[in-house]
């Protein structure tokens, strides 16, 4: 198995987190609009317009985009290279957390976002790396990457939202007559204020403890008809 196979090199950009984050939304506006201005950035970013304006400038300094003031913003050759970096790394990091993680698609490409800007590139190709190889074993259906997938597709009550509808996997320290193995519920409510989270199983509703809820795992569930 050939390193050079294996492998691909992610890069710095050299800019901050605000500034990638200009450079790749004017590269996705483009992609969308004709033009990009600086109030389709300020809305995007939801950033006031007088700091956009701010950044374009800098951006300018740098020769990464031609702007004139009250102009339209187009990426130079230099920041359309940068910008394809940066969404190769988001790319990357969204598919991870989608894919192998299980996270919704919208909170794979969200958080990816945010940890777009810290990763190394080594970090990044490490993530690669684990990619590729998870998706050529899942091509030829090794047992372990279906045992994978059914365990990332787990979580605890804690870690849904109200409406929800899941499935009882495993029961943990709540009582099973609470929490039936293969029952269908419905999250109804969750308090912060007094930690618990009100669940509707089997037409009844039940008040359980954060603590406990933590230990409850389950998956979504199709509609009940």
């Amino acid at each position: 198995m050939g390193n050079s196979k294996e492998e691909k090199h992610y890069y710095e950009t050299s800019l901050t987190a605000n500034m990638e984050d200009y450079i790749e939304t004017i590269a996705l506006l483009s992609k969308k609009n004709r033009v990009v201005r600086v109030r389709d950035i300020a809305r995007e970013l939801n950033i006031k317009m007088p700091s956009v304006s701010a950044a374009l400038n800098k951006l300018k300094e740098l020769k990464l985009i031609d702007y004139e003031k009250y102009g339209y913003i187009e990426l130079t050759p230099s920041g359309a290279i940068i910008a394809e970096k940066i969404y190769d790394k988001h790319s990357l990091i969204a598919r991870f957390l989608h894919e192998l993680l299980k996270l919704d698609e919208n909170q794979a490409s969200e958080e990816a976002c945010r940890l777009e800007h810290y990763l190394s590139p080594e970090s990044c190709s490490q993530i690669y790396k684990l990619m590729k190889f998870f998706n050529r074993e899942s091509e030829d259906k090794a047992d372990w990457t279906e045992h994978l997938n059914i365990i990332m597709k787990r979580r605890t009550l804690i870690n849904y939202s109200i409406g929800d509808m899941l499935r009882i996997i495993d029961h943990g320290s709540v009582d099973n007559s609470v929490c039936p193995l293969g029952a269908c519920c419905t999250i109804h409510d969750v308090n912060n204020e007094n930690s618990v989270i009100t669940i509707d199983c089997n037409n009844r509703f039940v008040d359980i403890p954060f603590e406990q809820a933590s230990t409850v795992y389950a998956s979504y569930a199709d509609p009940l008809i």
